[in-house]
């Protein structure tokens, strides 16, 4: 019995060892080519780079710090950017369609002319963030800070969800059918 036990640690390290490996060899590949759809980059460490045109497609890079990173023009469709830091990220103009922001630090992002369609962004942070001219389409915004954020010429949905109380006519926000 205890032999199978240990041949149990033995697997789920190994496991462990081969996520770790992809993982280093997906960082050390987007870094290099700044492209890297459908990668393993949960947990890393980008603050501060720049990454412009990047492609980042169906990408796992929740809990990462993305702090301060240039992602100008990126195409992040389909990202896990749940928890992830983007705090004074630059994201102007990335396709961020059908992204999980869930619970992310974006405060005084620049997210200007970027395409948030039906991204989640449950109990994100987004204050002091700038979304003027943001596609919102199908957007949820359920319990997203939104304090000094500025959403002016933003087009939102009627199926754009929005924090209770939050009036988008009064932040000058352009609703679309």
């Amino acid at each position: 019995m205890g032999r199978r036990w240990d041949v149990g640690l033995v697997s789920a390290g190994l496991v462990m060892l081969l996520v770790a490996c992809n993982s280093t060899k997906d960082l050390q590949k987007f870094q290099t080519t700044s492209r890297c759809s459908k990668c393993q980059l949960r947990g890393a460490n980008l603050s501060g780079q720049t990454f412009t045109t990047a492609v980042l497609t169906g990408t796992d890079l929740a809990s990462a710090n993305l702090s301060r990173v240039v992602l100008t023009g990126a195409d992040l469709r389909g990202v896990n950017l749940r928890n992830a830091n983007l705090e004074g990220a630059n994201l102007e103009g990335a396709n961020l369609g059908e992204a999980d922001l869930s619970g992310a630090n974006l405060a005084g992002a620049n997210l200007r002319q970027a395409n948030l369609f039906k991204a989640q962004l449950p109990g994100a942070n987004l204050a002091k963030t700038d979304l003027r001219q943001a596609v919102l389409f199908g957007t949820n915004l359920t319990d997203t800070q939104l304090a000094q954020a500025d959403l002016v010429g933003a087009n939102y949905s009627d199926s754009t969800q929005f924090p209770p109380g939050f009036n988008p006519v009064s932040q000058l926000m352009e609703r679309l059918k």
